[in-house]
């Protein structure tokens, strides 16, 4: 049976609308069905079942769920709809698409295939996206998983990232990323993090990322076993082996916290087992170290210029000879309570500076000076 919308027949008519009605009932207490459109509709009846073909610029409504395809077709017994071509899928704040689409009416599930693309919209007129290969709907729960070529973004907070999997609860704002996971941090001098796997709560304000964590950033390196980043305080937390790298300098703690500020990395704390090793210039080799308790770095511009270490403090500075530039070897051990070192603009030692329960050992061209304070 086939039914054009130019054919004006009568009985082309009322076989539509008996069609139209057959799927309107609802006896199995699902979302119930209604046509709004289709340029043309073929049915036939197989061993007592309705597979039905709709065509050309389809629209239908499942309970408050808006449905628009190419073409359409309705496996009344099985409770199945299979869509091709162009399909969008309304429901409430949430627009999908996709090429395929397959919906199994008795587990309120969307198999969507190829192209498929994922907007949220929010009350404050931010927005969350995500792009893959395949994903699965589960409508009751309003549940996500993605596979293949995942691509997100999130405006509020301007997170964007990609990864193989991702799995996401539009309700509880909650998922994570696996398979190669990224996520750029844009509000917090780009902060690039990769690891095994990225947790993310409350719509990205929380971030957890688990195993072979690496977190990149313009002029910094951080890694370790665990990070959580809290996006209103931009504040990050690494622990599992925590080790930061740099041009100028690499450090080392139990715990490092990063805390940024108009996007720009601004202070570091380091506690436990604190660690830097530093070179004094440019052309320099990573030869002078520091060891404490307690780290802090301050950044300016992104920049350090300013250390400070606390309890226990072990150091070792060598200053190499340089004929050119008048500058004889020296060499200095000491230890203290409190140390200080300030940076030029470029994040080079200046000046260093002890304070508190001094010893020290210092070494000229060969000759040894101890001292004590």
């Amino acid at each position: 049976m086939v039914i054009h919308n130019r054919n004006a027949l009568l009985t082309g008519i009322l076989l539509l609308i008996q069609f139209a009605a057959l799927w309107s009932i609802d006896e199995s207490g699902l979302r119930p069905y209604r046509l709004i459109h289709a340029d043309s509709l073929k049915a036939n009846k197989i061993n007592g079942a309705y597979i039905s073909e709709l065509i050309g610029a389809v629209h239908f409504f499942y309970g408050n769920t808006e449905f628009f395809t190419d073409q359409a077709f309705l496996y009344e017994q099985e409770k199945v709809v299979r869509m091709t071509g162009n399909v969008r899928v309304i429901e409430d704040s949430l627009n999908l698409e996709a090429e395929r689409v397959n919906y199994f009416r008795l587990q309120e599930k969307l198999d969507l295939e190829e192209n498929v693309e994922f907007h949220e919209s929010h009350q404050d007129n931010s927005w969350r996206t995500f792009e893959a290969e395949r994903v699965e709907y589960l409508r009751e729960n309003k549940n996500f998983e993605a596979w293949e070529n995942v691509r997100v973004y999130d405006s509020r907070e301007n997170v964007s990232g990609k990864c193989g999997y991702m799995t996401y609860n539009v309700d509880k704002g909650f998922g994570y990323l696996r398979e190669n996971p990224e996520l750029q941090m844009s509000k917090s001098d780009d902060i690039l993090i990769k690891s095994q796997k990225i947790e993310y709560y409350d719509d990205y304000k929380k971030i957890v990322a688990i195993f072979e964590v690496s977190t990149i950033m313009p002029d910094y390196n951080l890694t370790s076993d665990f990070l959580i980043y809290y996006s209103e305080e931009e504040k990050a937390t690494y622990r599992g082996e925590p080790r930061l790298y740099s041009e100028q300098f690499d450090a080392e703690a139990a715990e490092v916290t990063l805390f940024f500020r108009e996007n720009k990395l601004h202070y570091a704390q380091m506690n436990d087992s604190c660690r830097v090793v530093y070179k004094v210039n440019e052309e320099g080799v990573k030869e002078n170290w520091v060891t404490s308790e307690e780290m802090e770095f301050e950044f300016l511009n992104g920049v350090v210029h300013e250390c400070i270490a606390r309890r226990g403090v072990e150091s070792y500075f060598v200053q190499q000879a340089n004929k050119l530039k008048r500058q004889d070897y020296l060499s200095n051990e000491a230890t203290a309570e409190k140390l200080i070192m300030y940076m030029n603009t470029e994040g080079y030692i200046e000046q260093i500076g002890l304070s508190k329960a001094i010893t020290g050992k210092y070494r000229f061209e060969g000759n040894e000076n101890n001292s004590k304070q």
